[in-house]
């Protein structure tokens, strides 16, 4: 077995499955490697190749051992491999959930507010994956509190700027919708917009958007 960095993709050629990315290097000490591990197979989560479906396994043992990692970039990533793996493959994560829900609760708080935007992401996806509502209900008296918390204007919030400028105006429902998950793994007909909503998501909308989805999908049923 051997090992090979094309691009930014670090590849294993094994016997039996052929090249595939490298799992063993989320334990890397380096935290380029781990971050490198990571993305790359974050790549296949939508593809689903046989060969990560074979070591889903390692994958998640992997991810959950990067959940505390000291560098918020490999947490943000580990976030972002979840929501992935929540949206597109619900049924992985299914036996793990409550772990998995506990660790998203935590790092909604992180101190990096982007590890906290993409673990946010995470509730949204959950109300739109095909799983009972149930699974998330025992979790509602520490999640809505942790929402609302996150919703407070911040002093430099661009949306709250404007609103001095233009008068107090509530959000549009267009500026609550969780755009900034599904741009993951779906390209937009328009880069421009892309770019704008990149601009304006931030964790108070986000968080916004998730607990209206919980409104609409878990308390109601």
């Amino acid at each position: 077995m051997r090992w090979v960095r094309q691009r930014w993709w670090l590849w294993v050629e094994d016997d039996d499955v052929g090249w595939w990315p490298d799992c063993n290097l989320f334990q890397s000490p380096h935290v380029s490697l781990r971050k490198l591990a990571l993305g790359s197979v974050n790549q296949f989560i939508l593809l689903m190749p046989p060969v990560l479906f074979m070591s889903m396994d390692t994958y998640l043992q992997g991810l959950f051992v990067l959940a505390s990692d000291p560098s918020s970039e490999v947490r943000k990533l580990v976030c972002s491999d979840f929501v992935h793996l929540i949206e597109v493959r619900p049924s992985f994560l299914e036996p793990h959930l409550r772990n998995v829900i506990e660790y998203m609760l935590q790092v909604n708080n992180d101190p990096d507010e982007e590890v906290s935007l993409e673990a946010c992401e995470f509730w949204s996806v959950f109300c739109e994956a095909p799983l009972p509502p149930d699974n998330l209900r025992p979790f509602l008296p520490r999640l809505i509190p942790v929402l609302l918390s996150n919703m407070a204007y911040a002093d430099d919030d661009e949306s709250l700027l404007d609103a001095e400028e233009d008068g107090s105006l509530p959000d549009r429902d267009q500026d609550l919708k969780p755009h900034f998950h599904s741009s993951h793994f779906h390209g937009s007909d328009d880069a421009e917009d892309d770019d704008d909503i990149v601009n304006i998501w931030n964790l108070r909308k986000c968080s916004a958007a998730a607990l209206d989805m919980k409104r609409n999908r878990v308390l109601r049923k």
